[in-house]
């Protein structure tokens, strides 16, 4: 029992490192899509630069906080150098990348440093701690602790902060976009086809729309996209306003060419015909001839002779 104990606080304390490596694994490959075989390595050189700083006599909160300086530094540096140059290329390509940067990182590592193993003072001494039997070190305490502060504050930054949330609906976006791909571009060609399908009957076409309006022709009010769709509608053909591209509503009597989108892809234009009487509005169009001003007087001289 002692024996299983122990194994199990020696299992925990390592296994809180390499989840932590694991962290940085998927952080990575969710922000680039790039599987960072380097990472081991981005761990080595936290854990030198944190030593060789504290043994020059830097103290160790700032040597810690130099080592994730310089890990971040060289993490900027390998993807403005090398990941950025390589965006669009297959993961092939930028798995080889990365196992590059990682025989790189450890062979400058050993030439700036050694090739020796290295520790740290314990945080609050090495008197190891009795718990039924088994004994756990103080400094794996501090790696538990350690550990589960940043998951927690991970977790809190992915679900409580703007950006957090913005990370993770990028990678979901992306994630439902890819299978839902072929079904989209699917959908959207069968809706190009039908309006393509419309285009022939919509194109061309005329509606009347009535209106009181001045001598000069000024409207006592205006015609806006809503009332050309509902004009349409009227006739047997459904659109929405929205399918009606209108800068600003029509003020004047007219014929007046209007453009209709019934797809991204597919526009058509057709003709509004405001008129105070459906009589004016044939004569606008040419289906009847206009009336002269002493047409009616003509005809009562005729009647009268």
């Amino acid at each position: 029992m002692d024996q299983l104990l122990q194994s199990v606080f020696s299992g925990v304390t390592v296994g809180a490192v390499y989840a932590l490596v694991a962290l940085g694994f998927t952080l990575i490959y969710n922000a680039s899509d790039v599987i960072n075989f380097a990472q081991g390595e981005f761990v080595m050189l936290g854990g030198m630069v944190t030593v060789f700083a504290a043994a020059a006599g830097v103290p160790l909160p700032l040597a810690a906080l130099l080592a994730i300086a310089v890990a971040v530094a060289t993490g900027l540096a390998l993807h403005r150098l090398a990941i950025e140059p390589a965006h669009g290329a297959s993961a092939v390509t930028l798995i080889i990348i990365t196992i590059g940067a990682s025989i790189l990182i450890r062979g400058l590592a050993q030439l700036v440093f050694d090739r020796q193993f290295h520790t740290l003072p314990a945080f609050s001494g090495e008197e190891p701690i009795r718990v039924l039997g088994a004994s756990i070190l103080p400094q794996s305490l501090w790696v538990l602790g350690g550990a589960a502060a940043i998951v927690l504050a991970l977790w809190l930054f992915m679900e409580r902060t703007l950006l957090g949330k913005a990370v993770r609906a990028t990678e979901q976006a992306l994630a439902e976009f890819a299978k839902r791909r072929v079904e989209l571009e699917a959908r959207n060609l069968q809706r190009k086809q039908e309006a393509q399908a419309m285009a022939v009957r919509v194109d061309g076409q005329s509606v009347t729309v009535l209106r009181q309006a001045s001598e000069t022709g000024q409207l006592y009010g205006s015609v806006t996209a809503r009332d050309i769709a509902e004009a349409f509608g009227a006739a047997g053909i459904k659109l929405d306003r929205q399918q009606v591209r209108l800068d600003q509503p029509i003020k004047t009597l007219g014929l007046h060419s209007v453009i209709v989108a019934l797809h991204p892809e597919v526009e058509v234009t057709v003709t509004v015909n405001v008129a105070r009487s459906p009589e004016e509005a044939d004569i606008q169009a040419g289906r009847l001839p206009p009336s002269g001003p002493d047409e009616g007087e003509g005809l009562e001289e005729g009647e009268a002779a």
